[in-house]
């Protein structure tokens, strides 16, 4: 759990995770192999190219921030009236944690877990130099992710047949029923599922790299919450909340 840590403290994880290995590398695939179209060349109209093909149902905007000036002041404006200044200072550098890992995402902050409100994603630099993301429908299926967690940021975790908010979240972390660090797990691994049935349906033409990247992580992750499940770690919450992501994307699940 220390390992994944170092990607997810303070956000939610994206695609552009690079170099894990598995034996999903070695499949064979039909995609043709692109050439690299995305680059730093007017970032944010593909950015919003990108969205336009996506067509998020929880996401406002893809806005490019590769210095994390929109980022930090997002997260101020949320939490100035509620958070003390050290805790804002805090959400700040986490931020700034997962980078170049995290090269889109959504800002998490638990308060407003639930709120019902969209959510707008932060892109950097990375993810246009990415040897993973090679084409805008790339960068529209990292879209396609990122929707998964805004629509858990803005309606609750989702396990199914009902939605844990923040204070019930909170709660569950405070009593020690649900980590952290897993429940982002899950959630990532719910985000790469739904990511992955997309492109496995067609609905997605992705570059070969992108989609073998995106099953690498999701086999690791898979792996590591089912090793937690086989040593009766997992708390029952949590395995609750794995169950709801197995029956969501039951055809992901059964292919990986």
């Amino acid at each position: 759990m220390n390992k994944l840590r170092k990607f997810i403290i303070g956000a939610l994880l994206t695609i552009a995770l690079i170099g894990i290995g598995t034996k999903v590398a070695n499949k064979k695939e039909e995609y043709k192999q692109p050439t690299k179209e995305v680059s730093l060349d007017n970032p944010q109209e593909q950015l919003d190219k990108a969205y336009q093909i996506s067509k998020p149902s929880n996401i406002t905007e893809i806005i490019y921030d590769p210095e994390f000036n929109e980022t930090d002041r997002y997260i101020r404006g949320k939490m100035r009236n509620y958070f003390p200044e050290e805790d804002i200072l805090k959400a700040i550098q986490n931020a700034r944690k997962v980078s170049p890992g995290h090269n889109m995402g959504v800002q998490g902050i638990f308060r407003y877990m639930g709120d019902g409100e969209k959510r707008p994603v932060f892109a950097r630099k990375e993810l246009l130099t990415s040897p993973n993301v090679m084409t805008i429908e790339d960068i529209a299926s990292a879209t396609d992710h990122e929707d998964v967690h805004a629509g858990e940021e803005r309606y609750g975790l989702d396990f199914y047949d009902h939605r844990k908010k923040g204070e019930e979240f909170l709660t569950l972390l405070k009593s020690g029923k649900i980590r952290t660090e897993m429940m982002l797990a899950i959630g990532e691994l719910g985000a790469h599922a739904y990511q992955l049935n997309k492109i496995q349906r067609g609905e997605r033409k992705t570059s070969r790299q992108l989609k073998e990247h995106v099953e690498r992580w999701f086999v690791y992750l898979k792996g590591m919450v089912e090793t937690e499940k086989a040593q009766g770690i997992l708390q029952p919450v949590e395995q609750e909340f794995y169950e709801a992501k197995r029956k969501r994307y039951d055809s992901v699940f059964k292919k990986l």
